[in-house]
């Protein structure tokens, strides 16, 4: 057997462990992530349920294609009503937008940079916190503090523009998302709500049902016309 042995030193396995936290991090956010996608899809499915249950089931709908113009139909409305608190937001923005910066003549103003006064804000460009370990390039240190977060009442718009910026983006994506996965379902259900299928089917199976039923609704015949007769008799 072989055996390879690996020295580290203080400052690699700093490193290192630095490096399995990033990833622990990012695995935990992309796993919280697929969970909320997963849930709103699941939850976007019963909504598609719900408003073609009754006219599939009350035969409304009868074929694939009205099942597909229906439902269609159906999913823009439900887009349309769930972007425009979206649609209203960003419109607001816009015209905020527009009115300010004719106003003051600031058009070309990084409103996201002039935002980010209110955080602490990290010197990520500085050379020294990093160092390459096996051909990767990892933080060595805490990069050096920038400035902390103050409020400056000449940046006041871009406190208001931002925020607005983030809610619009935020809720349209939520909406398009939605809209998305209740044109998956629909595309499902139109394949298997009239589906026909001979799995599980058998010819001579379905004759021999078909003998009986016949043979016990025979029977059921004969037992009510005696009933009928026996009433009668008492009757005379």
């Amino acid at each position: 057997m072989f055996y390879v042995g690996i020295t580290l030193n203080e400052n690699d396995r700093r490193l290192l462990i630095i490096f399995l936290i990033f990833l622990l991090i990012l695995f935990i956010l992309v796993g919280l992530i697929g969970m909320g996608v997963r849930l709103l899809f699941k939850k976007q499915g019963k909504r598609v349920d719900s408003f073609l249950h009754d006219p599939v089931v009350y035969r409304v709908i009868s074929s694939p294609d009205h099942l597909k113009r229906y439902g269609r139909k159906k999913n823009a409305q439900l887009f349309v009503r769930e972007a425009s608190p979206a649609i209203l937001i960003g419109l607001l923005l816009l015209a905020f937008y527009l009115v300010y910066s004719s106003i003051s003549g600031e058009w070309a103003v990084n409103h996201f940079e002039r935002f980010s006064t209110l955080f602490y804000v990290y010197d990520w460009n500085e050379e020294s916190i990093y160092v390459t370990l096996w051909g990767m390039r990892l933080l060595n240190e805490w990069p050096p503090l920038i400035h902390a977060p103050y409020l400056d009442s000449s940046y006041w718009a871009s406190y208001v523009i931002v925020p607005l910026f983030l809610i619009f983006i935020t809720y349209y994506l939520v909406a398009s998302m939605a809209y998305l996965s209740r044109c998956l379902t629909l595309r499902s259900r139109m394949h298997t709500v009239y589906e026909k299928t001979l799995e599980g089917y058998n010819f001579y199976d379905a004759l021999k049902g078909d003998k009986e039923k016949a043979l016990a609704s025979e029977a059921a015949k004969a037992e009510i016309k005696e009933e009928q007769a026996s009433a009668n008799e008492q009757k005379s």
